[in-house]
């Protein structure tokens, strides 16, 4: 009865282990922190115009991006380039050569932008 008991026990704990690393096998998954795809800051001017800037990051690590006025979507100013990610550092090198380190970080929808010497320095952006 013991013998009977134990292995019963064993095959419940291994059941139970078996489901516990199933059910986190997703967790790596999960792209919420992914840079991949487009970003969207909007800000209100003094003027009471809102400022739209928009960011497209690609997976072979071109961007493109946009900015306009909201009542002037007419005038809407582009640019590209390429952007590299190592660990929280990203560096931007536009096509006309400028080049931007920054620090970032993505807490779900939201896109933090730090200028790279300045941590006061920060543009927020959100997943489109």
């Amino acid at each position: 009865m013991k013998q009977t008991f134990r292995l019963f026990s064993m095959m419940l704990c291994a059941i139970l282990m078996t489901t516990a690393f199933t059910a986190c096998s997703n967790d790596d998954d999960d792209d919420s922190t992914s840079l991949i795809g487009t970003w969207e800051q909007q800000e209100i001017e003094d003027d009471g115009t809102t400022y739209v800037n928009q960011i497209i990051f690609n997976e072979d690590g071109t961007f493109t991006g946009s900015s306009w006025y909201k009542e002037t979507p007419e005038r809407k100013s582009t640019y590209e380039g390429t952007y590299v990610l190592d660990g929280k550092r990203l560096t931007m090198t536009y096509d006309n050569g400028d080049v931007e380190p920054m620090a970032y970080s993505i807490k779900g929808n939201k896109l933090t932008i730090y200028v790279y010497d300045d941590p006061d320095d920060y543009s927020i952006y959100y997943r489109k």
